[in-house]
């Protein structure tokens, strides 16, 4: 099966999530581990996509040998994106600006997985452990990290996975912190406008 949607049956906010997943690779395919707001379309408290935001903790494209962190924002606006545009708490319907932390053109948005063998009869790689840690202020990303608990269960470490020789230089663990990235910040005019109540000061 190359594609497959698993849903929650209750929605979380902040927490530490862990993911078991074969990925399936190669032949063009786009698969991802996404989270969504409440619904199914993708609808939350502040409106449609983009306007309640997406992370994605992985998106990957036909033989990259790497994952991609991704911070979707967005805001209703009129007329594109800021500066130009006016923002409008019209809950992104009919118009919105997004805003990403993924570009193709750089690579500070990646981790490396594993290199790719798309002359594999079922191409895919081997099954990972992809690990997401959701605070208020920053949101970190591993693949396959070490877990160190005390002797009362409780975890007090997350220690990443060693790059491998083939990574091409890239790390197996991706940070972002919420006053460093311009698509986090893009959005809180238009929640301090719309939204003051959850808006961060």
């Amino acid at each position: 099966m190359n594609s497959g949607r698993v849903m929650s049956r209750e929605s979380f906010n902040f927490g530490l999530f862990t993911f078991s997943a074969r990925v399936p690779k190669c032949n063009h395919i786009w698969p991802a581990l996404w989270l969504l707001p409440a619904d199914t379309n993708g609808e939350g408290n502040y409106g449609r996509l983009p306007c309640s935001g997406e992370i994605d903790v992985l998106e990957t494209v036909h033989d990259q040998s790497f994952g991609t962190f991704n911070l979707v924002a967005g805001y209703g606006s009129s007329n594109g994106c800021a500066p130009t545009a006016e923002n409008l708490c019209n809950k992104c319907l009919p118009d919105y600006c997004t805003s990403t932390t993924m570009n193709p053109n750089a690579n500070f948005d990646r981790y490396f997985v594993e290199s790719t063998n798309c002359d594999a009869a079922h191409p895919s790689w081997e099954e990972h452990v992809f690990v997401l840690n959701w605070q208020p202020d920053e949101l970190t990303t591993w693949i396959d990290p070490t877990f160190q608990y005390d002797p009362d269960g409780r975890l007090v470490s997350v220690t990443p996975k060693a790059p491998a020789t083939d990574s091409q230089g890239m790390p197996t663990w991706k940070k972002y912190e919420r006053q460093q990235k311009p698509t986090w910040l893009a959005v809180e005019n238009f929640m301090q406008t719309c939204f003051p109540e959850n808006a961060k000061g």
